[in-house]
């Protein structure tokens, strides 16, 4: 069944000069995109609507993607062959239990699981001082040292020593 499947796909990739000259079009229509003209001067050059001009594109671009998604599975399929005789060669020193052998065949099955994409997400988690909990009013707070601290003094702002002298000076009219 499957020679029969084989024999009709090369029957219709059977090239005509008119898939010719759509093939060449197409790469004219992607040439010229590439190099930054809009599908109105695509359709020009190519004599085609706009319209038809901005098909033809988006159509190569979806083979174009097609393509290289896979590319990237084959790829993909023989790192992973490769891993796996890099295992296999290793089989003997890892059951005899070399520590080298063991870290080697650790560090492949770690590169398969992330090439397959089996590893558990990685979850991060901030704290505070001594693994306890980060108070939102402590973080603001040093944060506003910290900007005190980088800004230069100014009389006329909050919290400088002018404004306490003020207050000191003025009695109760500086509590609000």
């Amino acid at each position: 069944m499957q020679k029969k499947t084989a024999k009709a796909k090369a029957k219709t990739t059977k090239v005509t000069p008119r898939k010719v000259r759509t093939i060449d079009r197409a790469a004219k229509a992607l040439d010229l995109k590439r190099t930054g003209a809009s599908y109105p001067a695509i359709g020009k050059a190519l004599g085609i609507s706009k319209q038809a001009a901005w098909k033809l594109v988006q159509k190569q671009f979806a083979e174009l993607r097609e393509q290289t998604e896979e590319s990237a599975e084959d790829v993909r399929d023989l790192m992973l062959i490769r891993l796996d005789g890099m295992l296999w060669a290793l089989r003997g020193k890892v059951r005899r239990g070399d520590p080298r052998a063991i870290d080697t065949a650790l560090r492949i099955e770690e590169r398969r699981a992330r090439l397959l994409g089996t590893d558990a997400p990685s979850r991060s988690e901030v704290s505070g001082p001594d693994g306890g909990a980060i108070e939102i009013d402590d973080a603001r707070s040093q944060l506003a040292e910290a900007i005190a601290k980088l800004a230069p003094p100014d009389e006329s702002e909050p919290g400088t020593a002018s404004d306490s002298d003020a207050a000191g000076r003025s009695g109760s009219d500086a509590s609000v």
